[in-house]
């Protein structure tokens, strides 16, 4: 299947995602330098971001460097504790503040750290398949497990005395229970010999996708990173059932289908780095990230409508002690719009056409039962609430959402872009009042070979095309039906007959209806420079931006309300627009307290702090 059209991550998570690709999560880390005034230079072992697992933080400095550290978000001074030269234990979420000093010259660092390993990932008692093997199976996994680890050329199985049955066993659990090694395991090319007259495994050579140690270690820290990200900004999300819409979202806007390299196509890594995999790699890049989320879940193989020549992965994941069936590459459609006939649904619906089975075999053990459909029926009503991705006419256009820009030097929520002549749009349902006048508005700007118009999903009713490069405010009026209760709406690059090869931008959407005499707004949405709030997988956490540390401050006698900085990339939070700001303790000489609160598509709270001092 052809994947061209996608929705792309730009700004901030790209950064991100370098950065932690840089310094690894994986044993061995790099270094993050921050010059402070003067000449003093602090070197960090870790950049700020997410990880997977608990590690040590070092620091180190000239000899002549002080470091002071606090981590209950209050400024540190030279009353705070040294910071410890055998490094800082990060073992869950924390916010470093330091201080490094010489002189009286002062320089105040911040790192932000986020764990969202829950512990699954190394206990192999919390993967599904595992917990099913009798007692020498498990040690054929544990020599498995141990072996493709430490990337030993063979596994020993000899002394284990087990039985070809005994080995499929474990090789198949072994298989879908750990996604993150199968990412540099080849098992097609691995060589499993038994000596067949008395059905005992030997001693096996072992086969991988990388050329050396060094290189599977840096894939699996890649691998790390991508993961650690994404389920960084999914642990922010209320429930799991939003979680698990996430992580698909990531998977359905963010990777391709595609099947033309064998060293990646069928693993996590392929679809959450190279963001290119079939459907092993999409079922595997989804039980890896529910692991480290602690969502039960697990992958397992498929016929398409019972024929072993058409042989697919699918997921099925536990929800409220619930268990679901989900097909991601399903999901992922020709399109790129979100398919809901295979998402999160029973076994009634997922087996009129998926037919579970691993490897080829009868499915041993048996999965549990897929009973309800009610987490498919809530996504798809929520999903009427959010502006989708919906069409692009020609499966040969790439079109992209960028949510992150700016165009004119004025902030936009997004572009829509189509790098060949095509039409696409993004729509929403509103709900509206019978027999009742309404106009739909929104800035926007064209620039390439066609233009942008704003109007009803699904029909010619639209604006006239508009191809001016200038912000233009664009308003679409029409009445409901007599009975009419909703309406979708839909913002346009191109429109039918009119196909378009470039980059439309829009902001500052209204719906409005008209009722006594003026126009009362009914919704209002991405206002000018507040980020694109209706897409998923663009919400990431306060906590994870660049915030800059709060200056000391004069006691006035008065209340003190600084500035506060937030940087995403090259973009600058605005206030009450992505964050709202709170203070107390703020008039008297001490340490006040600062509380931002993400909104739109930041989310979280951080905690800050300053000092009022009597001069």
């Amino acid at each position: 299947m052809d994947r061209t059209v996608h929705i792309r991550f730009t700004g901030f998570v790209s950064v991100l995602l370098a950065v932690i690709i840089a310094f690894g999560t994986f044993g061995t880390f790099g270094t993050v330098t921050a010059a402070a005034a003067g000449t003093i230079k602090v070197t960090a072992s870790h950049s700020s971001g997410a990880y997977l697992r608990a590690f040590s933080m070092k620091l180190s400095a000239e000899s002549d460097v002080a470091l002071y550290y606090t981590l209950n978000g209050k400024k540190p001074t030279e009353s705070s504790k040294p910071f410890p030269e055998k490094g800082l234990a990060i073992t869950k979420d924390r916010t470093v503040r330091v201080l490094a000093e010489r002189g009286g010259t002062k320089k105040y660092l911040r790192f932000t750290y986020r764990i969202v390993g829950t512990g699954n990932l190394d206990d192999k008692t919390k993967k599904y398949y595992y917990n099913f093997l009798r007692n020498k199976e498990k040690k054929v996994y544990n020599a498995l497990l141990e072996a493709v680890t430490a990337q030993a050329d063979e596994v020993k199985l000899y002394e284990l005395n087990a039985t070809n049955d005994e080995w499929a066993m474990a090789i198949d659990a072994f298989y879908w229970d750990n996604p993150d090694l199968k990412s540099v395991w080849d098992n097609e090319k691995s060589k499993f010999y038994s000596y067949s007259e008395v059905d005992r495994m030997a001693d096996s050579i072992l086969a991988y996708y990388t050329d050396s140690r060094k290189a599977s270690k840096k894939r699996i820290a890649q691998l790390e990173a991508a993961a650690a990200e994404i389920a960084a900004a999914a642990k922010e999300l209320p429930d799991d059932a939003s979680k698990v819409r996430y992580v698909t979202d990531w998977l359905v806007y963010n990777t391709v289908y595609d099947d033309t390299d064998p060293e990646t196509m069928y693993t996590a890594y392929g679809a959450l780095v190279e963001h290119r995999a079939v459907c092993k790699g999409y079922s595997d890049a989804f039980t890896y990230l529910m692991q480290i989320l602690g969502i039960p879940a697990m992958g397992f193989g498929v016929y398409i409508n019972g024929d072993p020549n058409r042989y697919h992965a699918g997921n099925m994941v536990q929800i409220d002690g619930k268990w679901c069936n989900i097909d991601v590459t399903w999901t992922d459609n020709e399109s790129d719009m979100f398919e809901f006939g295979y998402y999160l649904v029973g076994d009634r619906t997922f087996e009129k056409t998926h037919t579970k089975v691993i490897d080829g075999s009868d499915l041993i053990p048996p999965l549990p039962q897929g009973a309800t459909n009610s987490y498919n029926k809530a996504a798809a009503a929520e999903d009427e609430l959010r502006w989708s991705f919906r069409y692009a006419k020609t499966s040969a256009s790439k079109a992209y959402i960028d949510t992150k820009s700016t165009y004119g030097n004025a902030p936009y929520s997004f572009r829509l872009t189509n790098e060949e002549n095509d039409v696409t749009y993004i729509r929403r349902q509103f709900g509206t009042e019978p027999r009742t006048k309404y106009r739909f508005s929104a800035m926007c700007a064209y620039t390439g070979n066609g233009g942008v118009c704003i109007g009803e999903a699904f029909s010619y009713s639209c604006t006239e095309l508009y191809s001016g490069n200038r912000w233009k405010r664009l308003t679409y009026e029409f009445t409901t039906a007599d009975s009419q209760n909703s309406i979708e709406l839909a913002l346009y690059n191109g429109f039918w007959k009119n196909e378009s090869s470039g980059s439309a931008y829009f902001t500052d959407l209204k719906l409005e209806k008209y009722e006594s005499g003026k126009w009362v707004t009914v919704s209002a949405d991405m206002a000018a420079g507040s980020g694109f709030t209706n897409i998923f997988d663009a919400m990431r956490p306060v906590s994870s931006l660049t915030i800059a540390d709060i200056a000391d401050r004069k006691y006035t006698g008065k209340r003190i309300r600084p500035k506060i900085t937030i940087t995403d990339g090259d973009y600058t939070l605005v206030k009450d627009i992505d964050y709202t700001v709170s203070y107390s303790g703020n008039k008297k000489p001490g340490t006040a307290a600062v509380t931002v609160v993400g909104k739109g598509i930041y989310t979280g709270t951080v905690k800050l702090s300053f000092e009022i001092v009597q001069v």
